[in-house]
């Protein structure tokens, strides 16, 4: 796509008359796989590899031979000045895990990746461009979070509790990571209807507030339902699912424990109860 594109209606002119520095970047950014990213002149005009095609989604392939504020004009404000500095002054950044919220599937998603911006010399002493080698972070930073979700939801229900006490404390654990779980909220089964045990919701907060609502069943012996509003900025993908469905299984299992406790203080009860009525009979009763 690279060698069909019309250069000479663009800024850059025909491939023949680039300058010694854009030719030599070009061609080390496609000849890697790594994600890279080339942009020059005033216009930053972008050339990128399959590496970085990946991070477009739906921008490309308009992005390529676009001017990089066109292309990423949701977050320009962020970056526009960063390619500016490394422009004017000629000294590299470096970006860990920085967050961006992008436009590039048709909605606004959190994204995080750490990156580089290098000057590109024109070959007359001058920064022609920009070398972007970049690195999207966003699974691991979400994948990261997830397991401090699990592990805190662990903990809160490692304790004696009753079946309310349970939900209480799974989703006051859930609260706590709205990033991924912007509200949740625990119905068990009374009877034969669901009754709500505990919720992050306020009353006047819409049921749908947040995003796109899924309602995992909870616990063979309690049974119920977690019900979770997934986070709109971010793909509903296996990785979000299996997520969701392992918080499900830590309530699941805590509430079976505290129903299993019920039970067995129940037959306890009868059992004393039981004796209780044997000691109170007369001695010529008894067998």
């Amino acid at each position: 796509m690279v060698a069909r594109h019309d250069w000479a209606s663009s800024s850059l002119g025909p491939v023949e008359d680039w300058p010694v520095g854009l030719q030599m970047a070009a061609s080390l950014c496609l000849s890697t796989r790594f994600p890279m990213l080339v942009v020059w002149g005033d216009d930053l005009v972008e050339i990128y590899n399959d590496g970085y095609r990946q991070m477009l989604g739906a921008k490309h392939p308009q992005a390529l031979g676009s001017p990089s504020r066109e292309v990423w004009s949701e977050i320009w404000d962020e970056i526009g000045p960063m390619f500016e500095d490394v422009r004017r002054t000629g000294e590299p950044t470096w970006s860990e895990y920085a967050p961006f919220e992008i436009n590039r599937d048709g909605f606004p998603e959190n994204c995080w990746f750490t990156f580089s911006y290098s000057p590109i010399p024109d070959g007359d002493g001058r920064i022609g461009g920009v070398l972007n080698t970049v690195y999207e972070t966003t699974g691991q930073v979400l994948g990261e979070r997830r397991l401090r979700c699990l592990a805190d939801l662990a903990a809160s229900l490692l304790r004696d509790a009753s079946i309310d006490e349970v939900c209480i404390a799974a989703v006051q654990a859930l609260g706590r990571w709205t990033g991924d779980l912007p509200w949740a909220e625990v119905e068990v089964n009374v009877g034969e209807d669901l009754v709500l045990q505990a919720s992050t919701r306020t009353r006047a907060e819409p049921r749908l507030a947040g995003g796109p609502l899924i309602e995992l069943p909870l616990s063979s012996d309690a049974r119920g339902v977690l019900r979770i509003a997934l986070d709109p900025g971010l793909h509903y993908d296996t990785a979000y699912a299996e997520f969701t469905r392992l918080c499900a299984s830590a309530i699941s299992a805590a509430l079976d424990v505290a129903m299993r406790r019920l039970e067995e203080v129940g037959a306890l009860r009868q059992i004393t109860d039981t004796l209780q009525q044997a000691m109170l009979r007369p001695a010529m009763l008894l067998p």
